[in-house]
């Protein structure tokens, strides 16, 4: 069995090693969120602003935090054993996330409930349990369960947090990610947040909530943050009721970048958009 050693002590800023730089993993996420074509004043300020954060990635080089953290590591260290790592991906759609893990630290499975998706995963290399994680059965433990944005959708939050723990080997890690009931964007907009837009959000619940029902269920907390996740943007265009694509695009796109200063203080505070907290089976 991988024996995972968590150092509680030492804010360590790599996951793994060699999983994959930070600023490679930056572009693609850029592609997923602009457009090819954009306002030469628009395409100047997000490359200003992405210079500089990519620099950031490629200095802590840690693939998870910057992908389920973009602007804040979140610190925690992992060791292993000389074998390869299981990690299970809860929501894994396409297979996107590990599909960039280095295969020769990780064995990678994940769970989609939308088959067209769950076909990509497949062709992505990612061996998949298909199906609604809260009803199908499997018969396997993993090193690390990742659920990123899946917690608020499911109807039972205490059963979810049961079943990720029993797939959790003894020491293994759960890192879940979820839009924060106490951001900043949420207390300004309200009921125009865009964390409530989504339909299938059957929950939005709070750092202390989730790590109460970690505790409850006898799991460990490693670490707790806060991300950017660009609802400031979306959710002041929601309150505008701006019409017009054109407009729309130009104004979420500055009210995005002209907010990554602001959401660097707010993640001191864990008042980002959404949360990333790590958590241990011991």
């Amino acid at each position: 069995m991988t024996v995972l050693k968590i150092d509680k002590k030492k804010d360590i800023h790599t996951i793994v090693s060699n999983l994959m730089r930070g600023d490679e993993f930056y572009k693609a996420y850029e592609r997923f969120i602009f457009e090819d074509r954009e306002h030469k004043l628009i395409s100047w300020l997000r490359r200003t602003w992405n210079g500089a954060y990519a620099s950031y990635f490629n200095k802590t080089r840690n693939f998870l935090s910057v992908l389920l953290s973009p602007f804040v590591n979140p610190g925690f260290s992992y060791a292993f054993a000389n074998k390869k790592l299981s990690i299970l991906d809860i929501g894994c759609s396409t297979g996107l996330f590990l599909s960039m893990l280095d295969k020769k630290l990780w064995e990678t499975y994940g769970v989609e409930i939308n088959k067209s998706a769950g076909a990509l995963a497949i062709k992505n290399g990612v061996r998949l349990f298909p199906g609604n994680f809260e009803k199908i059965k499997i018969d396997k433990k993993f090193d690390v369960v990742r659920a990123s944005h899946v917690i608020e959708h499911v109807a039972d939050v205490d059963k979810f947090m049961e079943k990720v723990k029993q797939l959790t080997l003894k020491n293994g890690l759960i890192v879940i990610s979820t839009p924060n009931l106490k951001s900043f964007s949420r207390a300004v907009f309200q009921d125009n947040w865009s964390g409530y837009y989504d339909d299938t959000h059957q929950h939005i619940l709070s750092e202390k909530k989730i790590i109460q029902l970690a505790h409850k269920h006898g799991l460990e907390t490693i670490t707790a943050k806060s991300y950017f996740m660009g609802y400031f943007g979306d959710s002041l265009t929601r309150t505008l009721h701006i019409r017009n694509p054109k407009i729309l695009n130009v104004l979420f796109k500055l009210a995005y970048i002209l907010y990554l200063p602001i959401s660097l203080v707010e993640n001191v505070f864990k008042n980002g958009d959404a949360l990333f907290i790590v958590l241990r089976r011991p």
